[in-house]
């Protein structure tokens, strides 16, 4: 099984108000190896190295949480696809920031990924394990001779064939009823060969049809191996043998030291000279502490020169062996340590027993507090339940002082972007990233926290337009705290399209806190059908909260069709999966949706992961969706394959 690539540690406070750099971000590489299986295998060995690699998928969860959350904090969630936040991104301040960060969630989770791979890898042989001591007496399979696994909670089954030397050569994925089926990894059958050492050489994919198919990116790899058994290279092909780039590299180099710790990685193209991962480096050396953890990290390019990345050629860390960086220190080209542009040289972080992070220092080349860019030397977190809700500035002396907007303190609500107040509590209006030249935010709340209005203000301190085409948005709240209406205003305090079709909507729930309704209104306070007819539309409920159906309205309160029905329906599991959605139109009767069928059936496997796709006509007949598939199916990776109509895994279109 493959060693995953990157595992991300210690997230970033990068808040669009200010904080740490995306590279605070670094990563640690994520080498549990799982070794083949050569006839009987420990169960003691196979739990040990399922309980190694879910601390890592715990830790790298942690991660993107906490990445999730940065990124909410950037661009606060809003159905109105013209508020600020749905602009944030044409701010080319920040757009350079977000996409960074994006770029780290897409890592970590590709990291992830790998991690469940190999974790689902071992999860199929504790049902074959013995103990260690019927493990040490049983002899390897018979070579050539498919051993038959024990079937999944589906039914499915795998088939393995040991070579002479007792390792699995190949191995088929079957359905319940024994046809070929590409399996949770992506692939029906994979080839492997092993050199004497009984480590994999070659690897490769194929489809239900026999031919080479691309499981992770590439049809097939081959791997060498150091003098200590290490792996120390990768290469890549594709399916019609020739080398394919995976993560921007067709063949990957390895430097390892004598505990097996990756020292060094160097991407190499189809010409077989450097070239730039698509982490943005040709070249990455790691050092590590004495628990394994990386330690430090620098950056080299196709020259072999340093590499200049996101404001440093490299870093060093302090690991608090709980997943965190308590110290992130920045280098330059030298290896010395270099102040960034962002005004620091190093970032120190406190934690607490829950993982939030409670403060942030910033310091210079001498090690003494030094204010950034932001204006601040010092940052300190509050939380309540996890979530932030406040945040606090210092100078170098520890008194309290105001960042670059002017805050003294932000007050956050619902994880979203903090309120900013001035030394004396007062609200303050502050820049933000999307809005024109000149126009600031401010931001107001109740007592319980909730965000009741939005306004933006010009140079003049007068009412300005955002952006989106309104001045002021309000929102108000049941004693619940569940919002119950949204409105927007121009520049003149009259009511305006709040660019989503209505100028204020209105919400309703069900004793169990459901939403069950949601009422659009035009400037004239009069029910306003929008751009898609929809002037209202209600929603339904099972007994365990459960959305079941979705019915639409047109001003007058006539069933009205969107993307080709009027009312859809949603069914589930025992375990609450969503098993099928249907579409009806106004008849009552099965309706095509705009997506090219009027139902689907959707399949699970034993871990509550979505394993397949099956779309229907309005007669029940099989049907293939807008791309042209009968039947999608879904792997482990996160990848799919599209079925046609004869069963064939054919071009994802």
């Amino acid at each position: 099984m493959r060693a995953g690539w990157l595992a991300g540690v210690a997230a970033a406070a990068l808040a669009i108000g200010g904080g740490v750099r995306a590279q605070d971000l670094s990563y640690q590489v994520y080498d549990h190896v799982v070794a083949p299986v050569t006839g009987p295998v420990s169960c003691d060995q196979v739990n040990n190295l399922i309980s190694k690699v879910q601390n890592d998928i715990d830790q790298m969860t942690y991660v993107d949480g906490q990445l999730d959350e940065q990124m909410n904090e950037a661009s606060s969630a809003s159905d109105n696809s013209n508020s600020v936040a749905g602009v944030l991104l044409n701010s080319a301040a920040h757009a350079a920031a977000w996409d960074q960060m994006r770029k780290e969630k897409n890592k970590v989770e590709d990291s992830e990924n790998y991690a469940q791979q190999d974790l689902d890898y071992l999860n199929s042989l504790t049902g074959t394990c013995t103990s260690d001591t019927q493990a040490q007496s049983q002899s390897p399979a018979q070579p050539g001779v498919p051993v038959k696994s024990d079937p999944d909670g589906d039914g499915n089954y795998t088939e393995t064939t040991y070579d002479a030397g007792g390792a699995p050569a190949e191995i088929e994925n079957y359905d319940s009823s024994g046809q070929p089926v590409i399996g949770d990894l992506g692939w029906f059958r994979m080839t492997q060969t092993f050199n004497t050492q009984g480590l994999p050489v070659s690897r490769a994919f194929f489809g239900t049809d026999g031919a080479p198919i691309e499981a992770f990116g590439y049809a097939s790899q081959t791997m060498t191996y150091d003098g200590n058994g290490h792996e120390d290279s990768e290469s890549y092909f594709g399916t019609d043998g020739k080398p394919i780039a995976f993560l921007g590299c067709t063949r990957s180099a390895y430097v390892n030291d004598d505990k097996g710790l990756r020292i060094k990685e160097t991407c190499f193209g189809a010409d077989g000279k450097p070239a730039l991962s698509s982490e943005g480096w040709a070249s990455q050396t790691s050092t590590y502490d004495a628990n394994g953890d990386v330690n430090g990290n620098a950056w080299f390019g196709t020259d072999g020169a340093p590499l200049l990345m996101d404001g440093s050629y490299g870093v060093t860390f302090v690991n608090d062996g709980q997943g965190h960086r308590t110290h992130v220190g920045y280098l330059g080209a030298d290896g010395q340590p270099m102040m960034t542009a962002d005004g620091y040289a190093a970032v120190d972080s406190s934690y607490d027993n829950d993982g939030d992070e409670l403060t942030e220092s910033y310091s210079g080349l001498d090690g003494r507090p030094v204010a950034g860019t932001d204006g601040y030397a010092k940052k300190v977190m509050s939380y309540s339940n996890g979530d932030k809700t406040e945040e606090d500035y210092y100078d170098v002396s520890g008194a309290p002082a105001a960042d670059s907007d002017g805050c003294f303190k932000r007050v956050f609500a619902g994880g979203m972007s903090g309120a900013c107040e001035d030394a004396s509590g007062n609200a303050v209006a502050v820049s933000e990233p999307g809005l024109p030249d000149g126009v600031k935010e401010k931001d107001s709340y109740d007592s319980n926290g909730n965000e009741t209005a939005i306004d933006y203000v010009g140079p003049d301190g007068k009412p300005a337009d955002g952006g989106s085409g309104y001045a002021r948005e309000t929102m108000t709240y049941d004693g619940d705290g569940r919002e119950t209406g949204e409105s927007y205003f121009g520049v003149d305090g009259k009511p305006v399209d709040g660019g989503g079709g209505f100028a204020s909507k209105a919400m309703t729930y069900d004793a169990g806190g459901n939403e069950i309704s949601e009422s659009y209104f035009g400037t004239n306070g009069a029910p306003d059908g929008g751009t898609d007819g929809v002037a209202s539309k209600t929603m339904t409920y099972d007994g365990d909260n459960h959305e079941t159906g979705e019915s639409y309205f047109d001003a007058a309160g006539n069933p009205v069709a969107t993307d080709g029905y009027v009312r859809m329906t949603m069914s589930y599991d025992a375990d609450g999966n969503q098993v099928g959605q249907a579409y009806f139109g106004s008849d009552g009767k099965p309706a095509m949706s705009t997506m090219g069928y009027a139902s689907k059936a959707v399949a699970y496997d034993a871990n509550g992961m979505e394993t397949e796709e099956d779309y229907f006509d309005v007669n029940g007949q099989r049907v293939a969706d807008g791309e042209g598939c009968f039947k999608t199916t879904f792997n482990s990776d996160f990848s799919s394959n599209c079925v046609d109509a004869s069963g064939k895994t054919v071009a994802q279109p």
